[in-house]
């Protein structure tokens, strides 16, 4: 086994008073299950990070369909936004991720990304639901004792029932389906996808302003079409024994996290953390540990 990562990078004061204050999002939560190390040096020490492009592509993706739900509701007519407008608000969320593309990286995108809406539009503009929320925060919650928050992309309704949808960039062959299921013994934590949306339920359940609300799936939809040229959505049906399971990984991640229990990377090749602490020794010494 590898031996346990030294962390003790950070002031004790510091380290203290950033854990007082956390609160267990879904995204710091499968971050902590995947790679506890990860999880320090981006939540608790949060060393600051350049945007990849394709971050900052998605970011604008995101907020071009805010935008356009926002303005749809903002209308007495409850009337959609031309196509003209939905890549018109795209633009100018590129122009302000302008910096995390190269030139060509931002040409390109432009022209991907105003294709990827304009089809996307064609594809759905006829079934759109506007009884809608989006960017919905949830915001000082408690499960299972745990502070809890998150933001979710999209809140449809049919009555008081609800399907969260969260957006994807990227090509939907590419996404991994093992996400979407819950545990099994080959994978005992569930995939990541179960998890967001099971928690997703469990805020809901346990915001004050929702009571009444009934969330009953969760949608990941791809803006982009797979390699047939058709779009994909994933749907995550939300069963009782789900909630019972989440509830207790909640539980079991934010004891973890406070008990600070940091020190064990995935030992992954492609994580960047663990060949980080590997490549600057930032082992124990186990063998003088012994001696002292």
């Amino acid at each position: 086994p590898e031996p346990p990562v030294q962390i003790a990078l950070v002031k004790r004061e510091l380290l203290e008073r950033r854990l007082e204050h956390f609160v267990l999002s879904v995204s710091a939560m499968n971050k902590y299950i995947n790679c506890p190390l990860a999880f320090y040096y981006e939540y608790i020490l949060r060393v600051p990070e350049a945007k990849s492009d394709a971050l900052a592509f998605g970011i604008s993706i995101h907020y071009a369909l805010e935008q356009f739900f926002r303005k749809m509701n903002a209308d007495e007519q409850k009337s959609f936004p031309t196509k003209e407008e939905i890549v018109k608000d795209f633009r100018y969320a590129m122009k302000r991720e302008e910096v995390s593309f190269t030139p060509l990286q931002y040409e390109r995108r432009l022209e991907m990304g105003e294709a990827i809406l304009h089809a996307y539009y064609d594809k759905y503009i006829a079934t759109f639901n506007k009884v809608v929320l989006t960017e919905y925060n949830v915001n000082q919650v408690t499960i299972n004792g745990v502070p809890a928050k998150g933001k979710l992309d999209k809140i449809e309704f049919i009555g008081r029932d609800c399907i969260v949808t969260d957006y994807k960039t990227g090509n939907p062959d590419k996404a991994s389906r093992k996400e979407l299921l819950g545990p099994s013994e080959a994978h005992p934590m569930g995939g990541d996808y179960w998890r967001q949306m099971v928690f997703y339920k469990l805020l809901l359940d346990s915001f004050p302003p929702a009571f009444g609300w009934r969330m009953i799936e969760g949608v990941f939809d791809f803006v982009e079409m797979n390699g047939q040229n058709e779009y994909v959505r994933f749907t995550v049906p939300i069963q009782e024994h789900d909630l019972v399971v989440v509830r207790e990984q909640i539980k079991d991640v934010y004891n973890r996290i406070m008990k600070q229990e940091f020190d064990k990377g995935c030992n992954e090749e492609s994580c960047r953390w663990c060949n980080f602490a590997k490549t600057y020794r930032l082992t124990q010494n186990t063998a003088l540990e012994k001696e002292l």
